[in-house]
């Protein structure tokens, strides 16, 4: 009795075994996977060639890592398979007897429990195109892989030439529309900068109407410039006097003469210096020092300046950004086209037998110990 209860489980072994290892030889389906690199190119940074840095340099190696990752994640999206399946009919062949029964879809369950939680489903389609393509991107050289297997190897090419071609419309449509956004924006800031420029404009307009003066700061340099000549004059004058004051009496008409030149240049100075810092009468409050008016008019200055500057980046920035929107500024370079593969990739056979008979033979022992352990027990 034991030897017929021990000869039945190796029977079930070697069964599970020869019909496991039959279904991974003969008929599980044999994909051809075709494979093809690219790169994303990035016209927008061309600019920056003549003066490379650092800076530039991490800045382009990060955009390109983003938009490798959002290229695969657009791959594998249900708007990609969406795509590829109008063009190649993805859903029939995954319902058709090319694919093995275990792994095809069923367009419907027929009664059958298995068929039903297999049904040619949007979510189950799209499991299965994520199945058979891969997509890999390599950080050290910014390069992405797309694969993908087919029963077919001419069709699993063509597939990934079409992957390649929508991907790179996907990334020059999703670089417009965020370039159109932006410009949007800019649009937007190229008023508010035009407005806040001529605003500063009208007020040094106003302030100058107001003061009577174009420039209250060259004013008074020349004020000051002409002070310094005077005072270099009554300088010489008073050297002059002292020096002649030796030799002749002050009353001597000559010396009269320059004693009289020096109280005339001293009141020319005192008047210009006067003009510099005296407070008029002429209104309630009193006019403000010129000192003052040039402090005013040069922060009126300053914020017209930097008005403009805003104004005039703005303006760069828009016309820039115009030709970004019209110009397709990221590009997929296909560094390695689309193999046309000669021997299926997919299933590894001896692999997948050898990891079936561990799995078997595991469970097994398993059951046997339990077995073992149990008749231990009631005896």
């Amino acid at each position: 009795m034991k030897i017929i209860k021990s000869l039945v489980t190796w029977v079930i072994f070697l069964l599970l075994i020869i019909l496991g290892g039959y279904y991974i030889f003969f008929l599980k389906t044999e994909k051809y996977q075709s494979d093809a690199i690219i790169v994303i190119k990035n016209l927008s940074f061309q600019q920056d060639v003549d003066k490379p840095s650092l800076s530039a340099l991490l800045t382009q190696a990060s955009t390109g890592s983003k938009d490798a990752r959002l290229l695969e994640v657009y791959i594998r999206s249900f708007d990609m398979f969406n795509s590829i399946n109008k063009k190649f009919d993805l859903k029939d062949y995954y319902t058709s007897d090319t694919i093995d029964f275990i792994q095809r879809l069923y367009k419907d369950a027929n009664n059958s429990f298995y068929k039903k939680y297999h049904l040619a489903t949007n979510e189950n389609l799209l499991e299965y195109y994520n199945k058979d393509l891969e997509v890999n991107y390599d950080d050290l050289s910014g390069t992405l892989k797309i694969s993908f297997a087919d029963a077919s190897p001419v069709k699993a090419q063509k597939i990934v030439k079409e992957i390649i071609k929508n991907a790179a419309n996907a990334l020059n449509y999703f670089e417009k529309e965020n370039s159109e956004v932006t410009l949007k924006y800019i649009r937007e800031q190229v008023k508010e900068h035009k407005k806040r420029y001529v605003n500063a404009m009208q007020k040094v307009i106003s302030y100058q109407n107001k003061s009577g003066f174009i420039d209250p700061s060259s004013r008074a340099e020349s004020i000051s410039a002409l002070i310094a000549s005077l005072e270099a004059d009554l300088i010489k004058k008073k050297i002059e006097y002292k020096s002649k004051l030796k030799i002749y009496d002050k009353n001597f008409p000559q010396m009269k003469a320059i004693n009289s030149s020096i109280v005339s240049l001293q009141s020319n100075v005192n008047r210009l210096k006067s003009k510099l810092t005296s407070v008029s009468k002429k209104s309630l409050k009193g006019r403000k020092k010129l000192n003052k008016n040039v402090y005013d008019f040069t922060v009126l200055k300053s914020n017209l300046k930097f008005a403009q500057d805003l104004y005039t980046k703005s303006l760069t920035q828009l016309e820039l950004m115009k030709i970004k929107v019209q110009q397709n500024s990221k590009n997929i370079i296909v560094i390695s086209n689309p193999t046309l593969p000669q021997e299926y990739k997919y299933p590894e056979k001896i692999k997948e037998f050898l990891t079936l008979f561990i799995i078997i033979t595991f469970f097994f022992i398993i059951i046997k110990s339990f077995i073992t352990i149990i008749k231990d027990h009631v005896d």
